[in-house]
């Protein structure tokens, strides 16, 4: 998407949730329009898996203020802290960190990738939500855990695309 300035690629079967009002919505500060796709039901049937998404937008912002997402050594976002990371994926520097919180049963999972480049912070997440699985299973004994690796490797797949159009 050349207005975002970045592309990315995603298998078909990712549903592209752009059609919700994304433009008006907040994430990690990015109130501009922003690609959001979901992993359909086939990745979460019978399993602990609720949700998974992968969101990426891009925000003109100065670098300190892009990486002050991460702080120094640690980032904190949500209620979790991470130490971050620098690693380089096809030609593009990115620093990450994955965060995870829980609460009543229910545990959200953020795994952010950070990059700058022509005066804006380009920012890459995968976010998943999933539940308890002995809660879950006290109710539905065959549930099982959701298959991480997985979503993973999808999310892993979605990045190795990524490239800037500006």
């Amino acid at each position: 998407n050349d207005d975002l300035g970045f592309e990315l690629k995603y298998p078909l079967d990712l549903q592209d949730q752009n059609s919700q009002n994304l433009a008006t919505a907040d994430f990690d500060g990015l109130t501009e329009n922003f690609l959001k796709v979901s992993f359909p039901q086939n990745y979460s049937r019978g399993t602990n898996l609720s949700a998974a998404s992968i969101i990426a937008g891009a925000k003109n912002v100065s670098e300190s203020a892009c990486w002050k997402v991460y702080g120094n050594e640690v980032t904190t976002f949500g209620s979790g802290q991470s130490r971050y990371q620098d690693l380089l994926l096809n030609g593009v520097s990115f620093r990450t960190a994955t965060v995870g919180e829980g609460a009543a049963g229910s545990f959200y999972s953020t795994t952010r990738y950070a990059t700058f480049h022509n005066q804006r912070c380009y920012i890459i997440s995968l976010i998943t939500r999933s539940h308890d699985l002995k809660t879950l299973q006290a109710s539905n004994p065959s549930t099982i855990s959701y298959d991480e690796g997985r979503i993973k490797s999808v999310f892993s797949q979605v990045l190795s695309t990524f490239r800037f159009t500006k």
